[in-house]
């Protein structure tokens, strides 16, 4: 059984991924950037949101990119029956939040969605971690900060960039269809443990 398990932060935790990607195509289209498709989007979800402007159009400056992205537009909210299945896990195992969000949206999401930051014993984001995802070094520093090891760990995401960070660091990983990735998207790269959202991991055999 997992000891600590960590979640990443939009479309793990709050329901957001579908805001976030219909401000991206009002912005690609004031732009006039060339258009990508969902999917595309969705392979670059959980990078640092430079990292993504930067993978998407190449020669695009993020800053300019930030500057016409009304973050206003973002919406967050919890999945029905999470609050419930995340006190069920706070129980017995240590929780903590892992994300490529700079604080300042991380904490106004956080308080949108009435999320319970009592239940997590620590938040990570770009402005604490170290290292971004995909760097296993992120995942690394929340096991070592936290005093677990890597093998007792898992980490619940919602895109490839947060499978492929959990495979490099040696830590377990579920994948969550609530953000846009498919199971069979996710099965492309390895990935066969998956659930619909957060309220199905207390019945997963690895946290068990």
């Amino acid at each position: 059984m997992a000891e600590l398990l960590v979640f990443d932060f939009d479309g793990t935790l709050v329901d957001s991924i579908g805001s976030v990607w219909a401000e991206f195509q009002n912005v690609m289209e004031t732009m006039d950037l060339e258009k990508v498709t969902r999917a595309e989007f969705n392979r670059h979800v959980g990078r640092s949101w430079d990292d993504v402007i930067r993978s998407l159009w190449r020669g695009i400056d993020p800053a300019e990119f930030t500057r016409h992205y009304n973050i206003r537009a973002e919406k967050a909210s919890l999945f029905e029956g999470e609050e419930e299945a995340l006190k069920k896990l706070s129980k017995g195992h240590t929780l903590a939040i892992m994300t490529g969000r700079g604080r300042e949206t991380l904490y106004n999401h956080i308080r949108a969605a009435s999320l319970d930051l009592s239940l997590f014993k620590a938040v990570y984001h770009k402005n604490n971690l170290e290292y971004p995802k995909p760097d296993p070094r992120s995942l690394e520093q929340v096991c070592r900060e936290l005093g677990f090891e890597p093998s007792d760990s898992v980490y619940v995401g919602d895109s490839i960039v947060d499978a492929e960070c959990s495979s490099k660091a040696g830590v377990g990983f579920i994948g969550v269809l609530s953000g846009g990735t498919s199971r069979e998207e996710f099965s492309e790269w390895g990935v066969t443990d998956t659930i619909r959202d957060v309220t199905e991991l207390p019945a997963h055999p690895l946290v068990i």
